[in-house]
């Protein structure tokens, strides 16, 4: 009979994190698609990656014109190739959009997964994780590649704790290949494990394998890859490369000011670190006491985006806490099973996430309550979108604003993103190629009204003395999509 009870406290435990992964599901997988059907998905990371997809499936030139650089130029997350299948389907957006969205949705099973035997403690930590304010822009703001790593990091760090052996170099593989600093954050992982000796089942000579492979897979991304690319996009540019020396994008901060005393004062000396030093620790608040060695496996990623000194990569939002979160999530769940009063601790994080989620957005509450949020929005930005595609010939060159550029991208086209090429705003890699970029092919523009007449008005006389409107769709009543072409 006892046997017979805890069976069905098993099956209610379950019941109920089915119901609460279908009441998360629509806040992680309809609100992007939504985005995307009203016709303002975020694009300067999408139009990018879609372009980056499409030109891999098509086995074209990896150029791309939305960015201005060869694609491992611009990052090496070699997944891409892995996942460019999805551009056969005539569904290539809603296919991509949903697997972007799977890869944050899939965190918080994980953890559900790892813990279940846990029962209501599992139920609850899951629920912090589909609250977790990080996780859910992932889905909703920057669309990246390199969050694909999210749940196969925290499996990662999942098998070098048990000794895996078979998994964990799978999924180094798998790591490896969603971004090139991710490398950073496994070797580093590696690396204290073995220098503090955890008692992790991995032996440390697996420790050292794994710490070589991502030391040496980092260096040649770095060496050679983005060399190689950068050069290469200055010459399709046709102009000249600025130095002979290379960095990754993301590294440009440190590796200008590496000597800089103050580069670093005022990089870490500064509340907004704290902040997010806060945002991303906070969990580990509701297990202590714990060694202070297990920070040690989190610091490779913090330290990366605070070192760049770019304020935004440490605000908590768009994607660059891909990797903090599972390791966050890892430290959080291998101690907790030593504590007591667990179910208290759970109960406590999973209230906490509550309060910050609804403290960074207070409009989120909107999401559970307003049911404009379910209802399946007006075609009429795609009908506009199609309207005007069809409009232009096959094979022509075209610059279209962020917002609109992945609606645009097909074959027939090569589709800069706008203000580019008649200036060079985001073009070039970074600052390697000289500002004198030689690109003078461009034959329609595609704008909204107010874009150009409020939002750019620095360039409305370039634009409206070199082309002339031929086209006008109905994107909305007041802010009409309009089709530029150039003057004869």
């Amino acid at each position: 009979m006892k046997n017979l009870n805890i069976l069905v406290t098993l099956k209610r435990i379950r019941l109920e994190f089915l119901l609460v992964t279908l009441f998360f599901a629509p806040l992680f997988f309809w609100g992007p698609l939504r985005i995307f059907l009203e016709g303002r998905v975020q694009a300067f990371d999408y139009g990018i990656m879609y372009e980056s997809l499409y030109r891999i499936y098509h086995n074209l030139e990896i150029f791309l014109y939305s960015r201005g650089t060869y694609i491992w130029a611009d990052d090496q997350s070699y997944i891409q190739y892995f996942l460019s299948w999805v551009i056969a389907s005539k569904y290539s957006h809603y296919l991509i959009i949903t697997l972007h969205s799977l890869a944050s949705f899939l965190l918080p099973i994980s953890i559900y997964i790892y813990t279940r035997s846990k029962r209501l403690s599992a139920l609850f930590l899951s629920v912090s994780l589909f609250l977790n304010h990080g996780l859910i822009n992932q889905s909703h703001d920057l669309i990246h590649p390199e969050t694909f790593v999210t749940p196969l990091i925290f499996w990662w760090a999942i098998a070098f704790y048990h000794g895996r052996i078979k998994s964990l170099y799978l999924l180094t593989f798998a790591c490896l290949i969603c971004k090139e600093d991710i490398a950073i954050y496994i070797g580093g992982f590696s690396f204290f494990t073995y220098f503090f000796k955890l008692n992790f089942k991995t032996s440390n000579r697996h420790a050292l394998i794994i710490l070589a492979i991502s030391l040496i897979l980092f260096i040649f991304n770095l060496k050679f890859i983005h060399p190689i690319y950068a050069k290469k996009t200055c010459d399709f540019l046709q102009t000249s490369i600025t130095n002979n020396e290379h960095t990754l994008p993301w590294l440009q901060g440190l590796y200008t000011n590496f000597s800089s005393f103050s580069y670093y004062s005022n990089v870490f000396f500064k509340w907004k670190v704290l902040k997010y030093l806060g945002l991303c620790l906070w969990p580990l608040f509701f297990i202590l006491p714990i060694s202070f060695k297990w920070l040690f496996l989190v610091i490779p990623p913090i330290f990366v985006n605070i070192i760049t000194g770019s304020d935004y990569l440490i605000s908590g939002n768009f994607h660059y806490d891909h990797s903090v979160i599972p390791l966050v999530a890892f430290i959080f769940v291998v101690n907790l099973r030593e504590k007591s009063f667990l179910l208290f601790r759970t109960l406590l994080t999973c209230f906490f996430a509550l309060i910050l989620h609804f403290s960074f957005n207070l409009h989120n509450l909107k999401i559970y309550t307003h049911s404009h949020y379910f209802k399946w929005p007006s075609n009429n930005h795609l009908k506009a979108y199609k309207e005007i595609s069809d409009y232009i010939p096959p094979h022509s060159i075209v610059s279209v604003p962020s917002w609109n550029l992945p609606y645009f991208i097909n074959l027939k086209k090569k589709v800069y993103m706008f203000p580019n090429p008649l200036t060079d705003e985001y073009f070039g890699i970074n600052g390697k190629c000289q500002k004198n970029i030689h690109v003078d092919d461009l034959e329609y523009i595609v704008l909204s009204k107010n874009f150009i007449e409020k939002d750019r008005r620095d360039l409305k006389e370039r634009v409206y003395k070199d082309f002339k409107q031929v086209k006008e769709a109905n994107f909305t009543p007041e802010n009409p999509l309009i089709l530029l072409k150039r003057k004869n």
